[in-house]
């Protein structure tokens, strides 16, 4: 049973990889398009970073013997700081 809990979560990192795609893709064409606006809220952004950030370094530091627990730290954290940092380039621009 650990086995099979422990391969679904490894296939979370596929689902928050799709799970961020759209949000980057539309921030993306914001900034390609020039039609920028603020509906993309960079506050929340900035506390998921956090969040995320604290989850990655409690992974690899503190429980860094679960290599599932690991790769999904690092796939949310690096696309939750791409999408913040896309949030943030909108708002400069808008």
């Amino acid at each position: 049973m650990n086995n099979i809990i422990t391969f679904l979560y490894l296939c979370n990192a596929g689902v928050a990889t799709f799970a961020y795609a759209p949000q980057c893709m539309s921030l993306w064409k914001m900034l390609k398009s020039g039609n920028v606006d603020k509906s993309v809220s960079l506050a929340t952004w900035l506390m998921w970073n956090w969040a995320c950030s604290v989850t990655f370094f409690y992974a690899f530091f503190v429980n860094g013997e679960y290599f599932a627990f690991m790769a999904i730290s690092a796939v949310n954290v690096i696309f939750c700081l791409l999408t913040a940092w896309l949030t943030f380039l909108v708002h400069q621009r808008s």
